[in-house]
């Protein structure tokens, strides 16, 4: 979630009650969009991705030894809607944001090893 001082900040359930996790980092886009996807593949994993200064989309990263910056990296029309799964519980992960292309169409990025575009304008519902 993001604080009202402008942070992104874990909050994370064990069963008794929340408590605040280790990810908190600044962001300065007042009312940011977050997605977030995880999965267990071994270790818990954990993405979140964000809306960042010069129209970006980026990610943090979590695979059971501390948040790190992720490589996805993709320009975004302002203040874009994210969106993010992944497939059968497997780092098969799929991001959709708003990228500029036919106007605010949604555009779809994979993960496969590395991050590719997919569907560069899904049709509208």
């Amino acid at each position: 979630m993001q604080d009202p001082s402008l942070n992104i900040i874990e909050k994370a359930w064990d069963g008794k009650g929340w408590y605040n996790g280790n990810l908190n980092f600044a962001c300065p886009i007042v009312r940011a969009n977050l997605a977030v996807v995880s999965w267990v593949n071994g270790p818990a994993r954990i993405r979140v991705y964000y809306n960042a200064p010069g129209d970006t989309v980026l990610e943090k990263g979590y695979d059971g030894n501390g948040w790190y910056q992720g490589d996805f990296n993709q320009k975004s029309v302002p203040a874009s809607n994210i969106a993010a799964i992944t497939l059968n519980n497997t780092p098969n992960l799929r991001v959709y944001l708003q990228n500029g292309v036919d106007n605010t169409a949604v555009s779809e990025f994979a993960w496969v090893g590395h991050w590719t575009p997919g569907q560069t304008a899904l049709p509208p519902a």
